[in-house]
């Protein structure tokens, strides 16, 4: 009964029911039935009746067609135009919603270079080959990319989520801040001291360059002592960025044309082959954890010897075996070695349990 009532009923978009442009009539109801019968309509005028009747109903529905493509008109914009050449970012989230990229990794990734304009309104992107996707993407999930290093477009600089920019050098030095747990036989230290392997005179260098407290790296000859020793050869430096990385492919914590990826923390790090860590000491708990869920066989990785940290056990549990190093471990922009911290340093290899 539902169903005869909607076919029996007018549709405003052609002025008809459904079942008179079907059939060619109204259907006829129990309570309408005359008591001489039903008469046949000539053959002639049914067919003629009804291409009028059709006729009728498509002009009907072309209104309707420009009356709805009116109203849609008026919240487009037009589309974005990109230069070949040029950089741009790509919302991969919108575009490849089966990626799981995590619901707090940054929405735009890149950038990436355009190769060329395929139609208006898409375009041929160069993507880095860990990005197994179909390379043309359309104007609705791009965006212009402006370098950080400009000062009229700093303010739209891509931060990824992973890496939180409330770290660097300027907010670090809050009188308020935590400080590290305290470790026996050792100076307890604020978190503008935290630094990976630097004490609180290189420290106040870094405030005066400007730098990011975790822009330091291991010094050459230590990281490849290090790979012999534990029988580990790394090919992916998770948390590098372009002036500090210790392996050509490097994931970077701002964009950056020559890394593999930005923030990696978005990405599945079981299907990255033998990767290194040398992550901020407010991330080895983080590091640990994306570890263990994302099922990685191996991973390398460099802590401070932190032993009443909340994070230790964790860490040795994966980690048995580890090189200690009382010396000093990390070097500056000119390769000469940074004063030791008042800790050592440990690197290690993660293995899956």
């Amino acid at each position: 009964m539902v169903e005869m009532a909607i076919n029996n009923s007018l549709i405003t978009g052609t002025k008809f029911s459904p079942y008179y442009l079907n059939l060619g009539y109204h259907p006829v109801l129990l309570h309408d039935l005359p008591d001489d019968g039903i008469l046949a309509e000539n053959p002639k005028n049914f067919v003629r009746r009804m291409q009028g009747t059709f006729v009728e109903a498509s002009k009907c529905l072309e209104k309707v067609q420009v009356n709805c493509k009116e109203q849609a008109d008026k919240h487009r914009r037009q589309a974005e135009t990109f230069a070949v050449g040029s950089l741009v970012l790509v919302n991969l989230q919108q575009r490849e919603p089966q990626m799981q990229l995590g619901k707090l990794r940054t929405k735009w990734s890149g950038p990436f270079k355009i190769l060329q304009q395929i139609t208006p309104s898409t375009y041929k992107l160069e993507l880095p080959g860990h990005l197994r996707i179909h390379n043309v993407f359309h104007v609705s999930v791009l965006k212009h990319y402006y370098n950080k290093d400009d000062e009229t477009s700093s303010s739209t600089t891509n931060e990824p989520s992973g890496y939180n920019s409330s770290t660097s050098a300027d907010t670090v030095d809050s009188e308020d801040s935590n400080h590290v747990p305290h470790l026996s036989g050792r100076t307890s230290l604020s978190i503008s001291d935290r630094t990976r392997g630097s004490s609180s005179d290189s420290m106040h260098s870094w405030h005066k360059t400007d730098k990011d407290v975790t822009d330091v790296m291991l010094d050459p000859t230590v990281f490849r002592n290090a790979c012999t020793q534990l029988q580990y050869t790394p090919e992916v430096d998770l948390m590098g960025n372009s002036e500090h990385h210790q392996l050509p492919r490097y994931f970077s914590k701002f964009t950056d044309v020559n890394a593999i990826g930005t923030n990696s923390f978005q990405y599945n790090w079981s299907k990255l082959k033998r990767p290194y860590v040398n992550p901020p000491f407010y991330l080895i708990s983080k590091v640990l954890r994306k570890f263990q869920v994302d099922g990685v066989n191996e991973l390398m990785i460099v802590v401070p010897y932190w032993f009443n940290s909340e994070w230790w056990k964790v860490f040795t549990k994966l980690c048995p075996n580890y090189i200690t190093y009382t010396h000093s471990v990390y070097c500056d922009d000119t390769g000469k070695l940074r004063p030791k911290a008042p800790w050592d340093t440990v690197i290690g290899v993660l293995r899956k349990q």
